[in-house]
């Protein structure tokens, strides 16, 4: 008989096989699962309401749950006006609430952000109001003082009598009618942080222009007339400037030299400022070099050569012999611009004799060197071309170099140099510019301008 089971067992074998390829395998049903796609996930955190110059609107957030690759798309009715780069939303250009360039011209910018992964997308519709912000402007001199004392009493910690310190500074770049911009006042808050009231020893070195302002002592007539010299002519000093004002002036130059941690030597090019009204009669007018240190940075305590311009007990000496001095009050008021003072001293205790009320004697330190800032920028606009103009007094051979920048929170950049205080840029294209103008005399350069702001093609 024959042995029918190893075809039996080919059979059955063979039919498994072909039960099990016509239901498909594991590998297929895998297939089947990754080729079904889905659409990206978007997420948009973004501001409703934004002040105008502030360009940062959001933040977008994006995944796939299939690993694909996922791009931004930006369409919409004011979508021109946005940019989107490396998932962040920010205004193509600081928007202006007086100008606004959406479509409807409300402020209100609306626009759509869609997320695909090539195949599949989602969207989400935004919409973001400008808001109006108060620009500080002002056209009177009094405003100017207040912002010079409102940043004062925020960042200096000395007392409310050192608030003329930060006033000689913001001078130079504030003009009235400016419109406070943010480069100048950033400016003056770094300055204001790092800045202090104080002298130190190494800010009175230098060469300096002096001003003085004294009275030595008299009595005024009905008529106006003695006021400030007197009935002895001794009180008067060499090279007074202006003898018709209620004070007497002059001006020299300094030389002022670190001899020590706490001391300097001050000599004066061709007169003596240094003295004490008490003892006008003593003061020399020939110059003499002084021997001064600085306390506290406040008080300036100078004595005169010992070899000459002493005194005896007839004047005040508790010993046969003195050496003439003087303390001074120091005042900052920028590292430029330093005051030295002394007085006013009411002296009638001396008796009438002495004929001596309200003495004083203030010394104006200008550094030698340093260029002031122009002033009073203005500029006119007509159709691709802005025209600059400021003031500048300095007599000396001066270049301005111009400074610009198109973006508000870009960098300023040099255009050009001239020597006169008039400038043209021309051939410019639509948008918004600021200008901002330096003095420059070789290797030294003045603080900024005010900075002034041109619209070109709106």
């Amino acid at each position: 008989m024959k042995n029918w089971l190893p075809y039996l067992y080919r059979i059955f074998t063979i039919s498994v096989c072909l039960i099990f390829s016509s239901c498909g395998g594991a590998g297929e049903t895998t297939n089947l699962e990754e080729s079904t796609n889905l659409a990206p996930n978007l997420i948009v955190n973004a501001v409703s309401r934004l002040p105008e110059n502030q360009l940062r609107i959001g933040d977008i957030v994006t995944s796939d749950p299939d690993g694909d690759a996922v791009t931004i798309e930006l369409s919409g009715a004011d979508y021109l006006s946005i940019v989107e780069s490396e998932n962040k939303l920010a205004f193509r250009v600081a928007p202006d609430f007086e100008s606004p360039v959406d479509l409807d011209l409300d402020n209100v910018y609306l626009f759509e952000v869609t997320a695909t992964d090539g195949d599949l997308s989602i969207s989400r519709s935004l919409s973001v109001e400008v808001i109006n912000v108060v620009e500080a402007k002002y056209d009177e001199a009094i405003f100017e003082n207040i912002v010079k004392i409102a940043l004062l009493s925020l960042l200096f910690k000395n007392t409310v009598f050192h608030f003329s310190s930060f006033a000689s500074a913001s001078t130079a770049t504030i003009s009235p009618g400016d419109i406070i911009a943010a480069d100048v006042f950033r400016e003056k808050l770094e300055w204001a942080e790092t800045s202090s009231s104080k002298a130190t020893i190494d800010e009175l070195v230098g060469s300096w222009v002096a001003n003085q302002y004294f009275c030595l002592g008299g009595s005024a007539s009905l008529d106006g007339s003695g006021l400030c010299d007197g009935d002895d002519e001794t009180l008067l000093l060499d090279g007074v400037l202006a003898t018709d004002s209620l004070f007497l002036q002059r001006q020299d130059s300094w030389s002022i030299q670190k001899e020590s941690n706490t001391r300097v030597s001050i000599v004066s090019e061709s007169l003596n400022f240094l003295f004490n009204p008490n003892f006008g009669f003593l003061a020399p007018n020939d110059s003499i070099v002084w021997s001064c240190e600085l306390a506290g940075g406040e008080i300036l305590l100078c004595l005169a050569p010992r070899d000459n311009f002493t005194y005896g007990e007839e004047v005040g000496c508790a010993t046969a012999v003195c050496r003439l001095h003087v303390m001074l009050n120091v005042t900052k008021y920028d590292n430029d611009s330093i005051s030295l003072g002394f007085g006013p001293l009411d002296t009638s205790n001396r008796g009438s004799a002495g004929n001596k009320f309200g003495l004083f004697n203030i010394i104006e330190l200008h550094r030698k060197g340093v260029i002031p800032a122009p002033s009073y920028l203005n500029l006119e606009t007509e159709l691709e071309k802005v025209t600059l103009s400021w003031t500048f007094d300095e007599p000396n051979e001066i270049q301005f170099d111009i400074f610009r920048k198109d973006q508000i929170d870009g960098n300023f950049v040099s255009i050009g140099l001239t020597n006169d205080v008039v400038f043209e840029d021309e051939n410019l294209g639509p948008g918004h510019y600021w200008y901002r103008v330096y003095a420059v005399s070789g290797d030294v350069r003045s603080s900024g301008s005010n900075v002034r702001k041109a619209t070109i093609g709106e």
